[in-house]
This record gives C-alpha cells, sequence and structure tokens, in this order.
C-alpha cells in the first residue's frame, strides 16, 4: 500500500492548503504591482517592449490584465526587428 500525498488530517492538510494560499496570495501581489507599475509607465507616454520589460518580464500578461480586468485601451504599433511600440489611450 502506497502513503497519500497529501496528509489526511485536518491540521495537516490544511497546513497544506495554508501554505499554497500564502504562495497565490504572494504572486497575485506580485503580479498586481507590475501591472500597476507598467500602467504608470505608459502614463507618461509610449513605451516599446524592450522599455517595459525592464519593469516586468511578461509585461504582455500584465497589459492583458490591465486591458480585461481594468479596461484600459493600449494601441500597439510596429516599429520594427520584432520591436514594438504600446500607446495608452484616452
Amino acid at each position: 500500500m502506497t502513503e497519500p500525498l497529501l496528509p489526511l488530517d485536518g491540521d495537516g492538510l490544511s497546513t497544506v492548503y495554508q501554505q499554497h494560499r500564502a504562495v497565490m496570495t504572494s504572486e497575485h501581489e506580485r503580479t498586481d504591482a507590475a501591472m500597476w507599475r507598467i500602467l504608470a509607465r505608459l502614463r507618461q507616454g509610449p513605451a516599446t517592449g524592450p522599455d517595459l520589460n525592464q519593469i516586468c518580464f511578461r509585461y504582455t500578461g500584465r497589459m492583458s490584465d490591465l486591458r480585461l480586468h481594468h479596461g484600459y485601451q493600449i494601441h500597439k504599433d510596429h516599429i520594427g526587428g520584432g520591436v514594438w511600440r504600446y500607446t495608452l489611450e484616452g
């Protein structure tokens, strides 16, 4: 018979859930902070992908969050060589 992967007793299982919740909360706070830093940068004026990459490695994901969950309109223009320029509209 094999051992269960997670403890089945109430205390052990709740500890696993608490640890998972803490990790997920920390990750959510980190990505939210990056999203708001990207918004602040776009409010200063247009920014290229390399500019935004210095703020957050997954800047496109954070911009998707701004668009989908917060209603911001961000326009992108291809300026050549795989580089895009992003502009906050409105």
